[in-house]
């Protein structure tokens, strides 16, 4: 895609209008109230192929929201794949497709792994915990290297 943020809005229209997928693409623009958008949700993608850390793939997650990442970058780390929500392999549509389709009619698996995607990501992902051993790493390697 044609690179800064406009010419890559312009790549995904001129996608949408090739694949006449207007009636199927909605773009929201910058969204103000991230909770009350995912309550209108089931389901949170997280593509990114190198996810350093996910946060928004555990702000979804906190939510209730069935997560799908890619098997790549952090998201592995934090989706437990199948229980807290679902992996797929990276660049695989079809794969990606598959799972959704799954749940798509599966209402019960839904409830189920938005549950456990809660209570995971509430037990294990704290934000003040995780930023503090951040902090930590970030100042033991400074220490080391003498910065």
């Amino acid at each position: 895609p044609s690179k800064g943020k406009n010419g890559y809005f312009n790549e995904l229209t001129r996608i949408i209008a090739a694949q006449d997928i207007h009636a199927n693409v909605i773009f929201e623009g910058q969204i103000d109230d991230m909770p009350l958008f995912r309550s209108k949700m089931n389901f949170e993608l997280m593509c990114s192929f190198a996810e350093p850390f996910g946060w928004v793939t555990v702000e979804g997650m906190r939510s209730g929201l069935v997560v799908f990442g890619s098997n790549s970058g952090a998201t592995p780390e934090i989706v437990r794949d199948g229980i807290t929500g679902f992996l797929y392999e990276k660049g695989n549509y079809i794969d990606l497709a598959d799972k959704l389709q799954m749940l798509i009619n599966d209402p019960n698996l839904v409830q189920s792994i938005s549950k456990e995607a809660r209570k995971y990501a509430n037990s294990h992902f704290d934000v003040k915990e995780n930023s503090s051993i951040v902090e930590a790493i970030l100042k033991d390697t400074s220490t080391k290297y003498g910065e």
